[in-house]
């Protein structure tokens, strides 16, 4: 397990700070190794069968660090891809994305993507999207829009880099540890859906 620790931040405007903020460099980075997800684990029995013995894993890791204002956690993705896939342009062609999970509870699993009893909260954001989502699951292949979508980002694409931008309201205590999960998906490896690099395990942040 890796540890994510948060800094302080003053917020000097109504937007989340970009990738480039001199706020980040008060922000320690934590790089966090990402590993493909298992083939026979996707729910359709179709992408088992087609992706059965193909090479994955374009992502191996993502560098992540944590902001917290009197309101808002903020957190900065940064990530490189063989080759950058900033938009869907065409039925298969598939745009580079990347993902935050969080637990509603201690039972809920990462690798399963949550249960009815334990479900996973994401925040999801596609390049080429105009807006990020936050969604629920209780399981594999059960996605599905969150009431509230208070979530903004902020994303720039330098070479073949992405430094992508979350800023959601904090709702836990300062001074908490809570656990937290990461996903990327490389449009040029035909990645989408479940289909993806993650880290396979809960990592920690910790709230300043």
């Amino acid at each position: 397990m890796s540890n994510l620790i948060s800094s302080r931040y003053q917020p000097s405007s109504d937007s989340p700070p970009g990738p480039g903020d001199p706020a980040w460099q008060e922000a320690v980075e934590t790089t966090f190794s990402l590993e493909p997800t298992p083939v026979d684990g996707q729910p359709s029995a179709y992408v088992q069968a087609s992706w059965s013995g193909k090479e994955r894993g374009d992502v191996e890791s993502l560098a992540a660090r944590a902001l917290i204002s009197d309101s808002h956690l903020i957190l900065r993705l940064e990530w490189e891809v063989a080759e950058a896939s900033p938009a869907i342009t065409d039925y298969d062609v598939y745009a580079d994305a990347c993902g935050v999970l969080f637990p509603t509870n201690e039972e809920a699993e990462l690798a399963t993507m949550g249960s009815d009893d334990a479900p996973v909260t994401a925040w999801f954001w596609r390049a080429g999207s105009e807006d990020p989502s936050v969604l629920n699951a209780t399981g594999l292949g059960t996605t599905r829009p969150a009431a509230e979508q208070n979530l903004r980002v902020v994303a720039e694409l330098n070479g073949n880099t992405w430094s992508v931008v979350f800023e959601h309201p904090l709702g836990t205590d300062r001074g908490d540890s809570i656990p937290i999960g990461f996903a990327v998906w490389s449009g040029a490896a035909d990645e989408r859906a479940g289909l993806k690099s993650h880290t396979p395990d809960w990592q920690e942040l910790r709230i300043a």
